[in-house]
Formats: C-alpha cells, sequence, structure tokens
C-alpha cells in the first residue's frame, strides 16, 4: 500500500495533457494569473481511520484543480448531516479567494433552501454572509431586516404578480365563481402600440382596473396611487350619466388625464353599472364598435365590487389579497435584473428560501436561474465575453426534477452553461430524483454516505463508483466522501477539511493589515 509522498503522487496524479489546458481554459475564463492547487481534505481509505491515519503524518493531502469548477458542472451527494454544506462552503471561500487573487470579478448565486448560508448557525462560527459581509447581498421572499427583498412589486412587475396571484388563489381557491376563472385565465401582455393601437387602448384599462384592484385588496403603493386610460366620448358619458344621478355636484372626469385611487374607484363602478344597464346590443363600445369591456375587465370589476354580473355577492377583491406577503412596493426595478448584476460584480448572492410557500420557492428560483442563464448566453451571442458565475443549489432535487423536459431551464444550464461561463454546483441525497442529463453532464462528484440501494444503482451508472457500493452503504462518518474530479483519472476516498469560518477570517484579517 503507497504511502507518503508516493500516495501523495497517486491521489494528486494530473495527465500532463490536462495540464497543459489548465492554463488554456483559466486565460478563457479571464484568469492570467498562475493559480495553484487547493487543498481539500486528506487521503482516507476505510472508515475505521486509525489503522492507516494513526498520525497526522500519515494524512495525506488531496489538491483540487480551480479550472474544474469554474464553467463546469460538480455534483455533492450523500445523505443529511454527512458534509454537503460544508464542501459547498468550502467551494464559495475558494471561489472568493480566486476572484479576489486575481482581481476578477466572479459572482456566486446561492440557492439556500435550509437558510444556513444566509444565517450563522450552531455548527458554523459564522455564516458565508459574515465572513464576506462586504461582497454578498442576501435575499428572502418574506421582509426581514437585513434582507434585500426576493420579491417584486406587483404594480411594475404586472405579469410576475399576476403569475404569482396564480399559483396563489389555485392552491388555496375559496371563490368558485366564474369571476375567479376568468381572472386565473388572463394575460397582461403589452401589446406593441405602434402596430395595435387598439389593443394597447384595451390593455390600458385592463391594466388599471388589475392596479385598483390589487389596491382594494390592500396592496401597498409607494407614492401616490394613479391610473390613466383612453375612454371614447360615449363611454365617458355614460359613466358621467350616472355618477349625476349619484351626485348632483360632480364633475365630469377623462380618464386620460389619470385618476387617483378614490376616483378610479368610483367611476370602475360606475362603469360597470352602466355596462350592465345596456342590452348585449348596446354595451359600452369603443370606437372601432366592439365591447370597450371585455370579459376579463367585467370579471375584474365585478372582484373590485365583490358583485357578480347577477348582482350576488361574491369574496371578490379578497380572493387576491393572499398575494401581500409577497409583493413589496419597494422595489422600482426587477429583482431579477438586480441579482444579475450583482453577480457580474463579483458579488456572492444568497437567496434564501427557507421561508416562504414551496410553490413560489420552485417558481422564484427557476425564473433567476432562467433569467442569469438567457443573459449570459445574449451576451455570448452577442460577441461579448460573460462573466465567471457559479451557482449552488441545496436539496437540488426540489427545484432540478427528473421529469424536466431537456429544454427547460435547469437542464439547459447543465448542459450548455458552461459555454456562457456559467459553473453549476449542486447538492442533493436523493439522485435518482435529479434529471439524468444534468448527471450525465457532471464533471466532479463529492459522494458521502448513501443509505438506499436504489440511489447507489443510479450512482453506480458513473465511473467506478459501483466498487464502492458497499462503503458508501455503511459509512456513515460526517465528511468522508469519494471524490472523482475532472482532473484525476481516479476515484479517491477523502476525509474532507472542516470550513472554518474563524481561519478564513483571521486570513482576512492577515491581508487587510
Amino acid at each position: 500500500m503507497p504511502k507518503g509522498e508516493a500516495l501523495s503522487e497517486i491521489v494528486n496524479y494530473v495527465d500532463p495533457i490536462r495540464k497543459t489546458r489548465f492554463k488554456e481554459e483559466l486565460n478563457a475564463l479571464g484568469i492570467k494569473k498562475e493559480i495553484k492547487p487547493f487543498e481539500i481534505g486528506t487521503v482516507r481509505y476505510t472508515s475505521t481511520d486509525r489503522l492507516h491515519r494513526a498520525n497526522e503524518n500519515d494524512k495525506i493531502s488531496f489538491y483540487i484543480q480551480p479550472s474544474d469548477f469554474l464553467a463546469r458542472r460538480t455534483a455533492v451527494l450523500g445523505m443529511t448531516r454527512t458534509g454537503k454544506s460544508n464542501m459547498i462552503k468550502q467551494t464559495i471561500s475558494v471561489v472568493k479567494d480566486i476572484a479576489d487573487s486575481c482581481d476578477l470579478p466572479i459572482g456566486q448565486l446561492v440557492f439556500d433552501i435550509n437558510g444556513e448560508y444566509a444565517n450563522a448557525n450552531k455548527q458554523d462560527n459564522g455564516s458565508i454572509s459574515d465572513i464576506y459581509a462586504d461582497g454578498c447581498e442576501r435575499y428572502r421572499m418574506i421582509k426581514t431586516d437585513g434582507f434585500n427583498h426576493l420579491l417584486n412589486n406587483f404594480y411594475t412587475e404586472i405579469n410576475e404578480g399576476l403569475a404569482i396571484l396564480g399559483d396563489l388563489i389555485r392552491e388555496n381557491k375559496k371563490d368558485g365563481s366564474a369571476d375567479v376563472d376568468t381572472f386565473l385565465g388572463m394575460s397582461l401582455d403589452k401589446p406593441d402600440a405602434s402596430e395595435e393601437p387598439g389593443e394597447y387602448k384595451r390593455w390600458q384599462v385592463k391594466t388599471a382596473i388589475y392596479k385598483t384592484l390589487l389596491k382594494r385588496a390592500g396592496y401597498e403603493y409607494s407614492g401616490k396611487f394613479s391610473v390613466k386610460f383612453e375612454a371614447n366620448k360615449k363611454v365617458r358619458d355614460a359613466v358621467d350619466k350616472l355618477l349625476i344621478q349619484e351626485d348632483s355636484g360632480y364633475v365630469s372626469m377623462d380618464p386620460k388625464n389619470s385618476f387617483d385611487y378614490n376616483q378610479a374607484l368610483k367611476w370602475f363602478d360606475a362603469a360597470r353599472k352602466a355596462n350592465k344597464n345596456k342590452s348585449d346590443t348596446g354595451k359600452l363600445k369603443s370606437s372601432s364598435g366592439s365591447n370597450w369591456l371585455d370579459e376579463e375587465c367585467v370579471a375584474m370589476l365585478n372582484l373590485l365590487v365583490g358583485r357578480n354580473n347577477n348582482d350576488s355577492y361574491i369574496r371578490g377583491f379578497r380572493t387576491i389579497e393572499c398575494g401581500r406577503p409577497y409583493h413589496t412596493p419597494a422595489r422600482s426595478q426587477d429583482v431579477y435584473k438586480e441579482i444579475y448584476k450583482h453577480l457580474t460584480d463579483g458579488k456572492i448572492v444568497i437567496l434564501d428560501l427557507s421561508v416562504g410557500q414551496a410553490q413560489l420557492r420552485e417558481r422564484i428560483g427557476k425564473k433567476i436561474a432562467k433569467y442569469v442563464f438567457d443573459s449570459s448566453m445574449n451576451c455570448f451571442t452577442q460577441g461579448n465575453n460573460p462573466n465567471n458565475i457559479v451557482i449552488y443549489i441545496e436539496e437540488a432535487h426540489n427545484l432540478i426534477g427528473k421529469g424536466m423536459d431537456l429544454s427547460d431551464t435547469w437542464p439547459r444550464l447543465a448542459k450548455e452553461g458552461a459555454k456562457y461561463k456559467i459553473a453549476l454546483v449542486y447538492a442533493t441525497q436523493e439522485v435518482s430524483s435529479v434529471h439524468p442529463n444534468i448527471l450525465a453532464n457532471t464533471e466532479n462528484w463529492f459522494i458521502s454516505h448513501l443509505n438506499s440501494e436504489k440511489e447507489i444503482s443510479e450512482l453506480a451508472k458513473f465511473y467506478d463508483f459501483a466498487d464502492f457500493k458497499q462503503s458508501l452503504l455503511r459509512s456513515q462518518d460526517v465528511g468522508f466522501a469519494r471524490v472523482k474530479t475532472l482532473s484525476s483519472p481516479f476515484v479517491v476516498p477523502i476525509q474532507i477539511n472542516k470550513f472554518d469560518p474563524e481561519a478564513i477570517l483571521s486570513k482576512k484579517g492577515v491581508n487587510n493589515v
């Protein structure tokens, strides 16, 4: 059995051809400075390691090549509490060191399912966000001090807000009215004003009703609420007639000059009544002769006043109150754009997904991943050089399921992301639940204890992991992993080093002197 320098030479062997390619790959990633391999752990043959690791001199370091992880796919597999998170934290700190030493922005995006990267816990003496406070941004779906909103403003990101409302209403449906069904099937896509002027005017009316409905349901609005849209003279006259009957002092208002909330509420209520007072052939008409209020507008007006077409009471606007925790009035730009900007600036972005509804967590996670992928791809296809980004996913089976289509976001990111300088690091205990396309495109593997024959059988399809079947089933030691990297020709049993926040902070303190 090889020991000492001989063992070190074997486990850290890299093919000379591969070594030559290191420099080329690093240059392509924008890294001109020579980067030495970094230690990730020490060789450990068996669970009972006193037989060959009796003292510190018997422990042989195992090193990883930095280029193996940038623009690559890495799997961290194992049961809960076997060291998956520890490995990811090690990788985050190493990538940050590479970025700092090379003065190269490398963005890191962490999908933090359990909140252990964004928040300090008893196991660690500090969280990732504590250690790299100056270069880290934290996001949550729920308003929390110290966190950015992982939420959009429903008034400005209209389609995103409508989609979230749809998910929530379908899950907790309490109102089975036809108006709610119409609302759920509605689209608020913005038409081109120059090509479809009529449809654009209809969209203005529809979005004005929608925003007024949000306001009625208690969604906070930043600043002074206002909506404006166009209505032809016949429509305005019909509405004015009703409003004058209710209030003799009423002064005619033109919606193109904008309404505040109370004006909009009063005007839309009268428009609904005016539309109902007409026969089917005499409903409020647009200048083109079509109904000025389409089915979707009528449904929203019914929700706004809490009555259906027969004027029977319905829950109305209360049906959409369920989305209020997922809206923030404080945001003026798309959260996805903001996150991508942080990544291109080389920051660590942690998405704390430990709070909030699971369905929304999956939706928002996928949306962010798609935006990152599409933005980097567009940068590449336009002849520019995308920034390096590393994406980390805990409990990956919750986000990148086996049943996904190959054209879906996560399989595409795993398959094509490297081309656009996006690396993917995913951790899970359910190997069989991960999309096969992602497994097939994985270059680096860190595997600790798995307690299922099914998961081991799935894993045995790759490299020579089948040789470690019994060891993986029986050995439950924390941090004891079998490692296969892109550069290494062998699967090597390793005891992964413990993530040490104090050591990192101490090192940063020395560097800052």
